[in-house]
C-alpha cells in the first residue's frame, strides 16, 4: 500500500495578529487531494478553539526561534512529514533556510517579499503595482490571480450591485484587533439614513464585552455567530471592511467596498488595490476620523455608477482561482522532487 505524501503547515493566529494565515493554510491543506496534513501553531486559546478537532500541534509561546526550530525538527521527524508550507507576516533571520534543511520541499507565503532562495515555491498575491506585467514560473505564485479565497465565498458569485443601497456590512476581520468596528458603525449610524447596517463579529473578537454599544445604534443588526460570511456579504450593497482577506473576498464577491486598515501592511495592499480602481482606501484605522468614514460612505452611497465601476474591477482582478493554481503548481513540484 502507498502511504499518503505528509505535508506540515506552520502558521500562527491570534486575536492580536489576526487569522488570515489560518484560513489560507486551511484552504490549502482542504484542496491538496492525497496529502495528509498538520498544523503546528504557537499555542493561543482563540486559535485552539477554532482549531478544535484538527489535526494541530501547538508551541509553546515562550520558546525562542532557536527552541522552536529544535522543537520542530523532532516533530517533522516523528511524524515522517515530507514537505511544508510556512506562512509568516514576517520571517525572523534564517528561519526559512533552517526549516528547508527539515524537509525536502517547502513553500513560503509572503506579504513583502517575491523571492526567497531558501524557497521551493514562494507565494505572494499582494503584488498589485505592475501585476499585469509579473512573469509566471513553475516556483513563483505572485500576484492577485493567485489570492486564495475560503470555500464558502468561491461557491457564491452572483452578486449585482443595486441602484440604491439598502444593506452596509461592516466586517473588520475575524479579530478586529484595534476595535475599528465600534468606529466605523457610530459613523454610518450618524448619516441617519434609511440603511440596514450588518455588523459582522468575527470568531476572534477581543470586545465582546462591548458588543450592547452596537446593538443600539439605528438599523444596527449584529451578526456574531456567523458559519458563513459569504451569505452576508451578498446582502450588503457596500461594505466597510479592513484590508485583509476579506478584501479579496468582497472584491470576487463584487461588492464595492470602502477599506481601512488596521496596520501598516494592510494599508499598502488596500493602496495597491485602490490604485487599480478595485476598492476605496481611507487609510489607517488610527489615523482617520469618525467624519472622514462617513463622508466617504455619503459618497458610495450616492453614486450607483461608482459602486458599479468598484464591483466590476473587483471582479476581473480576483477571479477565485488562485487556490487551484497554487495546488497544481504545488503538486506537479512535488511530482519532481520525489522522481529525483
Amino acid at each position: 500500500m502507498t502511504l499518503m505524501p505528509k505535508m506540515g503547515f506552520r502558521f500562527d493566529a491570534s486575536a492580536n495578529l489576526g487569522l488570515g494565515h489560518l484560513m489560507r493554510c486551511s484552504v490549502l491543506a482542504q484542496n491538496l487531494d492525497g496529502y495528509e496534513h498538520s498544523f503546528w501553531v504557537r499555542e493561543d486559546p482563540a486559535t485552539k478553539s477554532l482549531l478544535a478537532g484538527r489535526p494541530a500541534h501547538y508551541i509553546s509561546p515562550d520558546l525562542d526561534i532557536d527552541e522552536e526550530l529544535a522543537f520542530l525538527q523532532r516533530e517533522i521527524t516523528t511524524a515522517g512529514i515530507d514537505s511544508m508550507v510556512v506562512d509568516f507576516l514576517r520571517y525572523p533571520e534564517g528561519y526559512i533556510k533552517r526549516l528547508k534543511a527539515m524537509v525536502p520541499f517547502l513553500v513560503s507565503l509572503h506579504e513583502y517579499e517575491l523571492d526567497c532562495p531558501f524557497s521551493d515555491m514562494v507565494v505572494n498575491y499582494n503584488s498589485f503595482k505592475g501585476f499585469n506585467s509579473i512573469r509566471d514560473s513553475e516556483d513563483k505564485c505572485l500576484g492577485p490571480s493567485y489570492v486564495i479565497l475560503r470555500e464558502g465565498v468561491r461557491g457564491v458569485n452572483n452578486h449585482r450591485p443595486s441602484s440604491r443601497v439598502a444593506n452596509i456590512l461592516i466586517s473588520m476581520g475575524g479579530s478586529d484587533p484595534n476595535g475599528v468596528t465600534f468606529k466605523a458603525a457610530r459613523a454610518l449610524a450618524g448619516l441617519r439614513k434609511n440603511f440596514r447596517l450588518i455588523i459582522h463579529i468575527g470568531p476572534a473578537f477581543k470586545y465582546g464585552e462591548r458588543l450592547g454599544e452596537l446593538s443600539m445604534l439605528p438599523g444596527a443588526v449584529i451578526e456574531d455567530q456567523v458559519t458563513e460570511l459569504a451569505d452576508l456579504m451578498v446582502q450588503a450593497d457596500l461594505a466597510i471592511s479592513a484590508g485583509g482577506n476579506t478584501m479579496y473576498e468582497l472584491c470576487y464577491l463584487g461588492v464595492p467596498s470602502i477599506i481601512i486598515s488596521q496596520n501598516a501592511h494592510q494599508l499598502e495592499f488596500a493602496e495597491g488595490l485602490a490604485a487599480v480602481g478595485a476598492v476605496r482606501s481611507i487609510g489607517l484605522h488610527s489615523e482617520i476620523t469618525g467624519d472622514e468614514i462617513a463622508d466617504a460612505a455619503e459618497i458610495m452611497t450616492g453614486d450607483f455608477r461608482l459602486r458599479r465601476t468598484f464591483s466590476e474591477r473587483g471582479r476581473e482582478i480576483i477571479d477565485g482561482g488562485g487556490c487551484e493554481r497554487i495546488v497544481k503548481k504545488i503538486m506537479s513540484r512535488m511530482d519532481t522532487v520525489r522522481h529525483t
